[in-house]
């Protein structure tokens, strides 16, 4: 779905509609790529999940992301 993909730490927040990244990655996706609201991009945590968002917006120096899709790969 998206050329930007972010790793889904353990500090990030993981809810039922929404993925709050840790302050590293918002930092990342907001200052280094500027990504705007409704940006598409992909999560994942290394475990085989893959989430794909929107860019929601930012809460403090965290960076919310909407979830739209949400996959899990198994070998």
């Amino acid at each position: 779905m998206a050329g930007v993909r972010t790793y889904l730490s353990s500090e990030s927040q993981l809810g039922a509609t929404e993925l709050v990244l840790d302050e590293r990655e918002s930092h990342h996706l907001q200052r280094v790529l500027r990504l705007q609201q409704g940006a598409v991009v992909t999560a994942f945590d290394g475990r085989g999940r893959v989430w794909e968002c929107v860019v929601a917006g930012a809460t403090g120096k965290r960076l919310a992301l909407d979830i739209q899709k949400t996959e899990v790969h198994t070998k």
